[in-house]
């Protein structure tokens, strides 16, 4: 009950948020705006499991802030956008040694590095190495999968 009165209660504000901007409600939230229900604990214990994330498809994203994209095989991801890389780049020179793993300690260890596209470097903050630096590891996040930033989070 109390996560439906939080949604409603989002819900209203932005479609006042809507009206504010001359936008109707139908286009901000189609287009502008994503509900997404967190899956897993890849981000606690900043974003616990079950949480619903109000994403913002019009702003900005910074190295920093948590972004949701979607992922090679069309899932919703909330991570970490951490570091931007553009093709070509060894991004592991620019990288958090606390999110490298022992193995994969230079770029010509990883296979998403050099990176081979625009795009995000992105971490789980409670995941122990970059989404792109692990045994399973993502590609690199292109700027046409980020579905936005991260606003909001109950």
């Amino acid at each position: 009950m109390k996560r439906i009165a939080a949604i409603t209660i989002s819900i209203i504000l932005l479609s006042f948020f809507a009206v504010e901007l001359g936008f109707g409600l139908s286009s901000v939230v189609s287009q502008y705006v994503m509900i997404v229900e967190v899956d897993g604990d890849s981000m606690e214990p900043t974003i616990e499991d079950a949480s619903i994330a109000v994403v913002c498809g019009w702003c900005e994203v910074d190295e920093g802030d948590v972004i949701a994209f979607e992922s090679e095989d069309g899932q919703i991801v909330v991570h970490r956008a951490d570091i931007y890389v553009e093709y070509d780049d060894d991004w592991v020179e620019q990288a958090d040694e606390e999110y490298i793993s022992d193995i994969h300690t230079t770029c010509a260890s990883m296979s998403e590095c050099p990176s081979d596209q625009y795009g995000w470097i992105t971490v789980g903050d409670g995941n122990e190495v970059y989404d792109q630096a692990g045994d399973n590891s993502m590609r690199v996040v292109s700027d046409s999968d980020v579905e936005g930033q991260v606003v909001y989070v109950f």
